[in-house]
């Protein structure tokens, strides 16, 4: 179905509005999918949000339009810095002082533009576009819960065999521009795990703002352990959703190790016992020959 939408765009684009094609965009980001015309399909998207630029779109359907181009690697220059300017910034501050849902739409855009910030300050240094978003996701952040439930005690039951307590593993951290990691933790050159006060400090001490790339020693690798749930993939399929793909990319380009679990394999019947899912985690971690698409699916 999604493929026929973006050849419906393809033939017939002369006649398709930015918001329907945003829109079209949009779902191909939610579900993760990546569409058989590939390049030329987002070209054409492209095309027809700068040929018909004068038909208004809302500033959250543009946020979310460059989000989904950004992830297919299609944000250009021209639209990442038409997006950060005081003219479209502007123009949110007049759409969140006239809408008439003032209980969702503020919150809504100020997130997007949080989300779409922090993809092109990981995803395009080159462009220099400021990270603005600090106090927000420190507030944000402070909203959050802590996990407690069935999935994530066993993985940290079972991780915490495999690696050792909480003077080497940490859990529900948070990274530069602020994604939070289920586990981390750091491995030295004989795969031997490090002591978290030997490396925290000097994390905690460094600017996000100014900082893309964790400087790991030789040999080290920080590792982040994701745990994917049911509501990470789409309905009765193992497609990871696009948030969940575009954090994946972004943690190994700040420089982790990125080893997910999801549900499906934890609990099936090939890691039924304690000892099946402590061999599970092992091999995930230490074993070169791992397979990564058992778990990327």
């Amino acid at each position: 179905v999604l493929d026929a939408l973006a050849q419906y765009i393809e033939d017939n684009r002369e006649y398709i509005l930015p918001d329907i094609m945003q829109h079209v965009l949009d779902c191909f980001y939610t579900l993760g999918h990546y569409p058989v015309a590939g390049d030329q399909f987002f070209s054409i998207c492209t095309d027809i949000y700068l040929k018909r630029e004068n038909l208004h779109m809302k500033g959250l359907n543009t946020l979310q339009m460059s989000l989904a181009l950004n992830m297919y690697g299609h944000l250009t220059s021209n639209l990442i810095h038409d997006i950060f300017n005081i003219t479209f910034l502007d123009q949110l501050d007049d759409e969140i002082s006239e809408c008439y849902s003032k209980a969702k739409y503020p919150a809504r855009v100020r997130h997007m533009l949080m989300e779409l910030n922090r993809a092109v300050c990981i995803d395009h240094p080159e462009e220099k576009i400021p990270w603005f978003h600090e106090k927000y996701c420190e507030e944000l952040f402070q909203t959050l819960t802590v996990p407690n439930n069935a999935f994530n005690t066993e993985v940290h039951q079972v991780l915490s065999q495999v690696i050792g307590g909480p003077e080497v593993l940490r859990s529900n951290t948070r990274t530069h521009y602020y994604y939070l990691l289920d586990f981390e933790f750091v491995l030295d050159e004989e795969n031997r795990p490090v002591p978290v006060n030997e490396y925290i400090l000097s994390m905690e001490k460094s600017d996000a703002r100014q900082n893309t790339d964790i400087e790991n020693k030789p040999g080290y690798r920080r590792v982040a352990l994701l745990l994917r749930k049911e509501n990470s993939y789409c309905i009765n399929s193992r497609q990871l959703l696009g948030y969940h793909q575009v954090e994946r990319r972004h943690l190994e380009i700040l420089g982790y190790t990125v080893i997910e679990v999801p549900h499906f394999m934890w609990y099936s019947m090939a890691h039924a016992t304690y000892e099946d899912k402590i061999l599970y985690l092992k091999n995930a971690i230490y074993s070169e020959s791992y397979d990564e698409s058992k778990v990327r699916v």
